[in-house]
């Protein structure tokens, strides 16, 4: 488990996080067929306690972060993405199982007639 030193909304950071612990608990030889990342302690974007001694989000990074989802949201989904997340167009994602997204995607709201 890693720990991030201050809440943030970057998805740069959150990304750079959490490929050091894939670094720290990935040993060659095994085969792996899953992965995920539990988030808690979630805070509103607007919190900020700062640290005597740790330094707080970099704001250029949430600024960026900010710029990508507005992109994604005007033009699709993942048409801007970071180099880190090594988009691969061959190989979809299974999500035959998902559920839907009533909170997140207009088009899965219930609909009561």
């Amino acid at each position: 488990m890693i720990e991030l030193p201050h809440p943030t909304s970057s998805t740069a950071e959150i990304l750079k996080y959490a490929l050091e612990s894939l670094k720290a608990i990935f040993a060659f030889g095994y085969n792996y067929q899953k992965g995920g990342i539990i988030l808690s302690d979630l805070v509103p974007a607007d919190y900020r306690q700062k640290g005597i001694f740790v330094e707080g989000p970099d704001e250029r990074l949430i600024k960026l972060a900010g710029v990508i989802d507005k992109l994604n949201a005007q033009f699709g989904q993942d048409k801007l993405r970071l180099a880190s997340q090594m988009y691969n167009p061959d190989w979809p994602m299974k999500q035959q199982y998902l559920s839907p997204r009533y909170t997140t995607q207009w088009k899965d709201i219930l609909v009561a007639h």
